[in-house]
């Protein structure tokens, strides 16, 4: 590219466009010989090979600046053996903007960081296989009010006593947000593993029965507030009757 310059020439990586600048190019990345490398040749019979290294190992000894390759190895051997040492946890950071700005979202600079960062590719290996597990009692817990038999029901709701032997699998069936698609769960020793389609039914369906339930619980509450109300009304209603025939009386 003209505009550029003559030294510089651009690659296309993974993470997109890389320019670099071939100036002291060679130089840079001029890396010296292995000492072990150099010892050997020196000691060959041969005397084009004793010759030729030889001369690199007088150049090496006058050398002694480090390359940068020599720089990255040592920077690298120092990073694995401190990451060795720890346990350390990443937290993956996604900038808005390359101004480094609040209140300024980028759109198209969000998604390319998504993409080059493989969040969106680890994304979707994650929703091929089984990402949420639970275990049977928080399970039972939750998602019991899912199941419409009664009898089974409560079967399920007093499956966290430990004393109690029931079929996961069974009680799986029970629940019309997994029986429809049995592909999409796993049963293991002491979780159940869900795909994100099963996790989004059971909470769908959850979140329906956790409706009827409220607006079942409210009816009553109304209709008892309703019947206290109007016995309350006849209350007032047969006082003034009572009122009103004393005063009618002679």
């Amino acid at each position: 590219n003209a505009k550029q310059g003559a030294n510089i020439f651009g690659i296309c990586h993974f993470a997109g466009d890389v320019f670099y600048d071939t100036t002291g190019f060679v130089e840079k990345n001029r890396d010296r010989l292995l000492d072990g490398l150099a010892t050997l040749g020196e000691s060959s019979t041969n005397i084009v090979v004793n010759t030729k290294f030889c001369a690199d190992a007088t150049a090496n000894k006058k050398n002694k600046q480090r390359t940068v390759i020599s720089k990255f190895k040592q920077q690298l051997n120092t990073l694995m053996t401190t990451l060795e040492d720890c346990a350390p946890h990443f937290v993956r950071c996604i900038k808005s903007n390359a101004s480094k700005l609040p209140d300024n979202f980028h759109a198209k600079d969000v998604l390319s960081q998504m993409l080059y960062s493989g969040v969106l590719e680890v994304t979707r290996v994650r929703k091929a296989g089984f990402p949420y597990r639970i275990s049977f009692d928080d399970f039972a817990r939750k998602y019991h009010c899912c199941i419409e038999n009664k009898e089974e029901k409560l079967v399920l709701k007093h499956s966290t006593n430990t004393n109690k032997i029931y079929s996961v699998p069974e009680l799986c069936l029970k629940i019309p947000a997994l029986n429809s698609n049995k592909e999409s769960y796993r049963i293991g020793k002491t979780k159940i593993f869900l795909k994100a389609t099963a996790r989004d039914a059971l909470d769908a369906a959850r979140e329906n029965a956790l409706r009827r339930k409220v607006a079942r619980f409210q009816a009553v509450i109304r209709g008892v507030q309703a019947r206290e109300t109007f016995e309350e009304y006849i209350s007032i209603i047969h006082k003034l009757r009572v009122a009103l025939a004393k005063d009618d009386a002679p």
